[in-house]
């Protein structure tokens, strides 16, 4: 249920349930604490719980506000139908793959063509990274994903780090049960310091 209402990624196989401690009313706390043999948390962490059903589509007035970028999905949805691929893509620093990632062309990316591999071994690099597919896997796969633009990080539509010289947008397809949105992926020439 946490999952659903959060759009977290917690698993019973991470997980166990720690105190729950909740007045007459429903308010109070709840902790989840790592399995010892979970690979990816350690420790516990202390939820503040409140009765109510708030979304945030509902209280907020002012949907848009000048200078902020929002990402796609359901942002204050009681259930979230999926993750935002902005917030899994774009912390990444792909600039590995700079040499790869520069000549990816934008449309759709075909199973099996350099540019699909390109993309999926960018997202797969890295300790811990999920493992992304080039074909119709419903959680992870990326057949019929879209490149909206690969260039320089110059495109005030879309949510980016100024930190980064280039980036790819790929808008995540409509059969992917995991992700919605677009995957942001930040990279930089690593030589282009030494060029200077």
């Amino acid at each position: 249920m946490f999952n659903a209402r959060y759009g977290t990624g917690f698993s019973t196989a991470d997980f166990k349930d720690g105190p729950m401690n909740l007045d007459k009313d429903g308010n109070g706390t709840a902790t989840l604490v790592a399995k010892p043999e979970s690979l990816e948390w350690c420790g516990a962490v202390t939820f503040i719980v409140m009765k109510g059903d708030y979304s945030l589509a509902l209280q907020i007035k002012k949907a848009v506000l000048d200078g902020l970028k929002y990402p796609d999905g359901t942002m204050g949805s009681a259930v979230p139908p999926k993750f935002i691929a902005e917030g899994y893509a774009y912390p990444m620093d792909n600039s590995a793959f700079y040499e790869r990632l520069i000549k990816v062309r934008t449309g759709k990316l075909a199973s099996g063509s350099s540019d699909m591999a390109t993309i999926v071994d960018a997202l797969n690099a890295g300790e811990g990274r999920v493992v992304w597919l080039g074909d119709t896997n419903a959680q992870w796969g990326l057949s019929d994903a879209e490149v909206l633009y690969n260039g320089v990080n110059n495109r005030p539509e879309y949510p980016t780090n100024p930190l980064y010289s280039h980036v790819a947008i790929v808008k995540v397809p409509a059969t992917n049960t995991q992700f919605g949105g677009n995957l942001v992926m930040h990279y930089s020439d690593p030589n282009a310091d030494l060029e200077a």
